[in-house]
């Protein structure tokens, strides 16, 4: 045994001297699956892990979950529990008194619980003193005090209706979160100040002093149910939030979702049988064509006495040589590539520069799935081959030819029978050359379609109703929003604005935040019934009381009425605004907004054109009437007119709708007057107008000379939407470059790999053509035909499912996603095609030079 495996082993480095060129070509086409393999799932596990990463940070938490409303008991069992990696620590204790654009809540946080929530020191050390703290870069700001350990820090806050005065020292500063600031304090803070860190939570509802721990599983399989579970342990109950011993639940929404790993799983399996596919038709065609011009060999090797197990355990033996080889090299090519191109698609994602972290993943599936989807392709690809080999008796072997009688016997003066016919003598050869070719044609074809179906108009439609649009910069920050009045756009600026007479159609939209709370709405005849009472409920950074009532979810004014979403309009908008039903004469509704006496009733537009109805059914109905009450008093009523569809802009404004999640309930909309009657002057949001499109240059730089003036005003344009829909694009033909231009190699490949295939295992036969009278002439024309002939059929097949692809499967993916209309081209087909021809040309000639540098004599000498 140990013998035939030594002469087995001897065979095969003897073989990989001898056809080194061949072994080479196998290397490549095995290279070139390991590359393609390896870049995709680098592409597509990093492009999750970077936009994972950069959604954790944006929302401030990177737990797994987060166990709310402890006691300190329970929260010293939750981190004693071997059920968890990690457990960090936090005690909300107040927000701080004063008007900051983010809110800056004071709460201890252990290490553990720093680290959960991205705070990492700039400078200094964490809080040990009762009297120190550290703060924020941005809060240190916003509050005046000089970035340097030991400033001192004046703590205001009201607690339970008792004001408390602090004087703190800064202990260090950390780069803020986008939500919410936090002034931490230390653990001797809340031991001398026990009165601060009351949990009270069961009596009152009061969230501050409860402790929050972040935990890390280390199990994370069906994590909610478990840690309900965990919970009910610790003596608490998870369901009834206005019932005793409460504890809330809160999984962490950006690392667990069951719809997204069945989308990652299907991706690897389509890919996966995709790029297998691929790589057999470049394996398999090199391989078979290597066994057909070896089978000489292996029937020396039956007359030797070697079985067809022994032939095949040799070649699987050779396989893995070159296999181990061609995936060394892949992964590392492969993992480059892949690294390399990570940053350009995800830039073009929606997220911006500062926002983005790249994570390059090293996740051990990238290289264990490639490793083995290449083996399994591999091995698929020698399969068929290996049986031939093994098959054929000695005597088989040495008869064996693929020159048919019925070719040799045709008029040579019929170029073109010949070359037809010769295309049609190995028919599984010709269809594995047509197949890697056409997939390339269809898929370059397809993606292309896609990103030209990217309806440019949908877009921006569904963001903007006006050609520009102002708002302040922490309107337009995702991070920020407009949350909170100090937010608010600076009209100084509109007036600087709309002096240029290149102004067209200016309109105002203003809106109320949490800090409106004294006004507030009632409607229908029973009013607000409060079902369920959601006290300090937290979106946005901000604390707000919520309730389930008879018309769904809202947030509660001081009176514990509705606050609603209410916006002010000037007259402008009413000219662009889509009316569902009621008053639709614009005339009419102008006038009605500016008596003060009616009011809108709007729903959100969803990106594919239609709305939830649910929303509207929880508004009051047109011809209602809406009760609105100052400080818990009835200030006048006002009737429905309308009820209109609003998009992004028309709330927020176009590209950051952050902050419009903070109130819940409906969107009233008013006349301009009304609104500053109720709200004052202090609440624009943003400012949008229209200019010609000769000016657009000027108007640019004058947005630019307003922005320079006021530093706190930025500006959206429709021209930065076109380029969002460009970057898109780029997104979609980078994919198609990758996969098309892959799957492009490899029919390259395969069509060159054939094309000098065939004059060295055809060489006594294209001898013999040349013997009996055919010229140099023909003979090349003969070789051209049938290379062109390769194309000439693929190009026919591509173009035919390149078509039922597109008007099928494209298609329908056009039709479901909102922001395509489907445009149908065969442009990419055509060029790909003409490339195609081109290659298959220039591989005959050089492969016809070749061959004639050999004399007619010595090739006739092998018949």
């Amino acid at each position: 045994m140990s013998n035939e495996k030594k002469i087995i082993k001897e065979m095969v480095q003897g073989n990989l001297k001898v056809h080194k060129k061949r072994n080479l070509l196998l290397i490549l086409a095995i290279t070139l699956t390991t590359i393609l393999f390896t870049s995709v799932l680098e592409i597509g596990f990093g492009g999750m892990q970077s936009i994972q990463e950069t959604q954790l940070k944006l929302s401030g938490m990177k737990a797994d979950a987060e166990l709310r409303f402890l006691d300190k008991e329970q929260f010293q069992k939750v981190q004693n529990s071997d059920l968890f990696e990690s457990v960090g620590g936090r005690v909300p204790i107040a927000l701080m008194e004063g008007e900051t654009k983010l809110p800056i809540e004071i709460d201890y946080l252990d290490q553990a619980g720093m680290e959960a929530y991205y705070i990492s020191l700039e400078e200094g050390k964490v809080p040990e003193n009762e009297k120190e703290v550290i703060l924020s870069e941005q809060a240190l700001e916003e509050l005046g005090i000089k970035k340097e350990v030991g400033s001192h820090v004046p703590v205001s806050f009201t607690l339970r209706g008792q004001k408390y005065n602090f004087d703190m020292r800064l202990s260090g500063w950390y780069k803020g979160g986008p939500k919410v600031n936090f002034m931490i304090v230390s653990e001797a803070f809340l031991e001398h100040n026990p009165e601060v860190a009351e949990n009270t939570y069961d009596l009152d509802k009061e969230i501050l002093g409860t402790y929050y721990a972040s935990v890390c599983m280390k199990n994370t399989g069906n994590i909610e149910q478990n840690l309900k579970e965990y919970a009910e342990s610790l003596g608490a109950q998870t369901e009834n939030a206005d019932g005793s011993n409460y504890v809330n639940v809160a999984v962490n929404p950006m690392l667990y979702s069951e719809d997204g790993n069945t989308g990652v799983g299907l991706s690897i399996v389509f890919f996966g049988a995709l790029f297998i596919l691929c790589g057999y038709l470049l394996i398999y065609n090199i391989f078979d064509i290597g066994v057909m011009q070896d089978i000489q060999e292996f029937g020396i090797m039956k007359t030797i006495g070697m079985t067809g197990k022994q032939i095949k355990r040799l070649m699987r033996k050779q396989m893995l040589f070159l296999s181990l080889i061609g995936i060394t090299i892949g992964l590392v090519i492969g993992y480059g590539l892949g690294a390399l191109l990570l940053p350009v698609i995800l830039k073009n994602w929606e997220y911006s520069e500062e926002e983005l972290t790249i994570v390059q993943s090293v996740h051990p599936a990238i290289f264990i799935l490639t490793v083995l989807f290449v083996l399994i392709t591999v091995f698929l690809s020698m399969r068929r081959p290996s049986k031939k080999a093994a098959r054929y008796s000695a005597i088989e072997t040495t008869k064996y030819t693929e020159v048919k009688k019925k070719t040799v016997e045709k008029d040579i003066r019929s170029i073109k029978n010949i070359a037809r016919s010769n295309l049609q003598r190995n028919k599984k050869r010709t269809i594995l050359v047509f197949t890697s070719l056409i997939l390339s044609i269809v898929f370059v074809n397809a993606l292309w379609i896609i990103s030209d179906s990217f309806d440019e108009e949908k877009y921006i439609n569904s963001q903007m109703r006006r050609d520009y649009l102002l708002a302040s910069t922490d309107t337009l920050n995702p991070s920020i929003g407009y949350i909170r009045s100090s937010a608010a756009l600076d009209e100084n600026a509109i007036q600087e604005l709309e002096k240029n007479s290149m102004v067209q159609n200016g309109t105002k939209l203003y809106k109320n935040t949490v800090d409106n709370f004294d006004i507030s709405f009632e409607w229908g005849s029973e009013g607000i019934d409060i079902e369920q009472y959601r006290p300090n409920v937290e979106v946005d950074g901000i604390v707000t009381n919520e309730a389930m009532t008879n018309y769904g979810s809202l947030t509660l004014s001081k009176d514990e009425k509705a606050l609603c979403n209410v916006c002010g309009i000037s007259e402008n908008f009413v000219d662009k605004m889509e009316i569902l039903e009621g008053e639709k004469n614009i005339v009419s509704i102008k006038e009605k907004l500016k008596s003060g006496d009616y009011i809108l009733v709007a729903v959100s537009k969803n990106t594919n054109g239609t709305y939830n109805s649910d929303n509207l059914k929880n508004s009051p109905g047109i011809g209602e009437k809406v009760t609105i009450y100052k400080n818990g008093k009835p200030l006048k009523k006002v009737e429905v007119l309308s009820q209109i569809l609003v998009i992004d802009s028309e709330q927020i404004s176009g590209s950051s709708v952050t902050g419009d999640g903070t109130i819940l309930g409906p969107w009233f909309y008013l006349g301009e007057d009304l609104f500053k009657e109720l709200y004052g002057e202090a609440n624009l949001v943003n400012y949008s107008f229209d200019a010609d499109e000769k000016d657009a240059p000027a108007v640019n730089r004058m947005l630019q000379e307003i922005s320079k003036e006021f530093s706190d005003v930025g500006f959206e344009t429709t021209e930065q939407r076109h380029s969002e829909i460009e970057n898109y694009k780029a997104l979609v033909r980078i994919l198609g470059v990758l996969i098309g231009g892959i799957l492009g190699v490899i029919g390259i490949v395969n069509l060159v790999n054939i094309i000098f295939t065939n004059l060295i295992v055809r060489n006594r036969e294209l001898a013999t053509f040349r013997s009996i009278g055919a010229t140099k002439k023909q003979l090349r024309e003969l070789i051209v035909r049938e290379s062109v002939g390769y194309v000439f059929y693929a190009a026919i097949g591509g173009f035919i499912f390149a078509t039922l692809i597109s008007m099928t499967a494209v298609k329908g993916i056009c039709s479901s996603i909102w922001l395509f209309t489907f445009q149908f081209t065969l442009l990419p087909a055509a060029i790909v095609i003409v490339l195609y021809f081109i290659i298959a040309i220039i591989a005959s000639e050089a492969g016809i030079y070749l061959w004639e540098k050999g004399s007619i004599t010595e090739r006739l000498k092998n018949l």
